[in-house]
Order: structure tokens, then sequence, then C-alpha cells
């Protein structure tokens, strides 16, 4: 081969390597994607396996055992549907994924026949990425197949209670929309297995039931706990997007239901959120409840709110400034509220600075965990939260 002058190949030469070249790359991607094609005898052969999270699993909303049996139970994932395990938890098998929806509440198993399982659909919280459900299904071969039950526009169950003797007696705490008003919600009894339902306890129509305690020694007295809230579509801060809606509180029954009397004695009476009740199973004198209870906001005029976060980021903040503010917000908020008060306006980090900053004491809504030791006469607060 003759070498020109210039070092270069003739160009025909070149040109020639290049489509030999591309003949060879386009002849090798055919067969590339003859040999990875796939076929469905192929993707038969394909397993799963768990690419992540790594370090944590998703929200667990609740737990049934059934009684006297300690390798089975149920597991409710906020979003991720009903599972069960006959191995103490060494493998789960998702027992409700054909229902059309994920969004769990809760499940319960009757103690006189554990093959009788009750889910609740729809999480109980109030956060902006929450999904409802819809309704309460019923399963009386250990959650192989379910029936539709009901309740559908309650959005949201929180607890489910079987009467422990009469399986056909059942109990649904149903919190309602998130979004707005509705009428279906409350506490719900059925006598007949689920074909009838009874409104035994309505508040209104923005407050629900959230939770459901049974005395274990008599099955005719059971506690509840209502709870309302409203999350708005168009809020100024993450904060102002759930309401707390009046009327929350713990009530009592000693007739199956059929009457309802609030319990007040040394519990909250306003400002009152989201409620979890417990009763003792060897003492039921004893009755626990974790109480939310929200802060009181105070809105000050735009200047005062610039004045107050000014001295936050002072070096040498003025303490007649402060005083004079403080004298301000003090006029602003019931006396009995006031550690309970925080400045609208201000982030979380602003709001201890602040606290600190004026000698105030740290922040106390008033909720927490609450005791009683004569079945809901009277309550102690035992720590604050």
């Amino acid at each position: 081969m003759k070498i020109q002058k210039s070092g270069t190949l003739p160009r025909f030469l070149v040109l020639s390597w290049m489509l030999a070249h591309l003949l060879v790359v386009s002849s090798a991607a055919r067969e590339g994607q003859q040999e990875n094609s796939f076929s469905e005898a192929t993707t038969k052969t394909l397993g799963w396996r768990l690419l992540g999270p790594a370090y944590f699993s998703g929200r667990i909303s609740d737990l049934a055992v059934p009684k006297n049996q300690s390798l089975t139970f149920y597991c409710t994932a906020a979003s991720g549907g009903l599972w069960k395990t006959v191995n103490h938890g060494t493998t789960w098998e998702p027992v409700f994924d054909a229902h059309g929806t994920g969004s769990m509440g809760t499940v319960a198993v009757a103690d006189s026949d554990s093959r009788i399982v009750w889910a609740g659909t729809g999480e109980p919280i109030a956060a902006n990425h929450s999904t409802w459900g819809n309704g309460v299904f019923k399963s009386e071969d250990s959650g192989k197949t379910w029936q539709y039950m009901g309740l559908s526009d309650s959005h949201q169950i929180g607890r489910i209670l079987i009467d422990p003797v009469d399986c056909n007696i059942v109990y649904i705490a149903a919190v309602g929309h998130l979004w707005g008003a509705n009428p279906e919600r409350g506490l719900y009894k059925t006598t007949d297995g689920g074909k009838a339902w009874t409104r035994s306890l309505y508040i209104s129509d923005k407050v629900g039931v959230v939770d459901m305690a049974m005395d274990p020694s008599d099955r005719n007295t059971l506690y509840a706990a209502a709870y309302g809230r409203l999350r708005e579509r168009y809020a100024r801060s993450e904060e102002e997007e759930v309401k707390i809606v009046e009327g929350g509180g713990i009530f009592k029954t000693t007739d199956a239901g059929q009457t309802w009397a609030r319990l007040t004695n040394g519990l909250p009476s306003n400002r009152l959120g989201k409620i979890g009740l417990a009763v003792s199973p060897t003492n039921p004198q004893k009755i626990y409840a974790v109480v939310e209870r929200v802060v009181v906001e105070i809105r000050l005029p735009a200047k005062e709110l610039d004045a107050i976060k000014k001295l936050i980021r002072s070096e040498q903040p003025s303490q007649k400034e402060i005083q004079r503010i403080l004298k301000v917000i003090k006029a602003s908020a019931p006396r009995e509220d006031m550690d309970a008060a925080v400045v609208a306006g201000l982030s979380r980090r602003e709001q201890v600075r602040w606290r600190r900053l004026s000698n105030e004491a740290e922040l106390d809504t008033g909720g927490g965990v609450f005791r009683s030791v004569d079945k809901g006469n009277t309550w102690t607060r035992t720590n604050e939260l």
C-alpha cells in the first residue's frame, strides 16, 4: 500500500473502512437484540428481590393476634395493605390486595372464633399525604376471602372492636372525611355480623371517633375517643393546613352503646386533637389515654412580628423591648393558655429562641398521658407531651 506524503490513507480506503465498521456494528446490534429479547417463558422464571428502603419500613397502623395463638398474627401497613404471618413473622403474605385500596387503618380478630377477621380501611391520620379507604371488610376464613360490609364514605377507620362472646356484635370507630364535613362518622355498631349498622355515638359532621377500648371484665362498658380535624386545601403554612374542630374528648358507655357520657374530671376540655385509649387487661379500673392538645396561636401585627425577629437576631437584645412585646402577647391570650401560646409567623426554631429570650416557660399545651384508676371517673396527668 502506497502511503501519501501527507501521511494519510487514500480517501476511498478510509470510506471503505468506515462502511465495513458500520456493517459489523449493525450486525452485532441485531444479534444482541435477538439474544436479549424476552419471551413469556423467560419472564416467568424471573423473581422479585427487595431493593429498599434498606433501613426503615413504612408506617404500621395496627396489629392483631388471634387469641391463644403465638405464631399467627395480622399487620396493617398505612398504605401497604394487610399482611399475615403464620410463622411468627419469619415470612409474610399479603391477604388484601384485591379490594380496591392499600390504605389500612385497623384489623381485629374475634376472640370467640379466630377465623373471623375484620379489616378497616383508611389510615386515620391528618397528614396531607394520607389516603382514604373504602369501608370495612370481613373474612370468615382467616383472611383467604373478604366480604365488603359497608361504611365506605367514612374514609378512615380508626379501630374495630369485636364482642369477645358474640362475634356478631362489632363496633367501628369511623373518623370521617379529612378534607371536609360528612355525616358518616362516629361510632357504629352491628349486632348481626355487619348486615345492618346503627350509629351509636355521633358528635357532628366534622367530629368522628378515632379509638375505642373495651372493659375486659364487662363487655357492655366501652370507652371512645372523639376526634375532630379538618384539612384545608389552601393554607399559608403547614401548621395552618389542619384545623382542630372542637367536640373531641373521651366518652363512656355502660350499656353497650345505648347511651354515652363524656368524661371530663381531670381531662382537658378544649383544643383536643387525637386521643389513644387503653384499658389494663389485669386491672380494668385503670385506663390510660394519650391526649394530643394543640397550641394557642397569637397573631400579632406585622410590626410586632418583625420586632421579635430582630430581637432574636440581635447580639444585645433590648430587655425593655422584650417586656413591651410580652405585654402585647399576654393581652392577646387567656392567662391559663400562656404556656401553650405560640406566635404565628415564627418558625419552630424562632419560637424556641423567643421563649428563651423572654424567659418564658417551655411550651406546654396541656396534653400528654392521662391515667384513671376508677374507670374514668377521675383522671390524673402523669406526664406532658
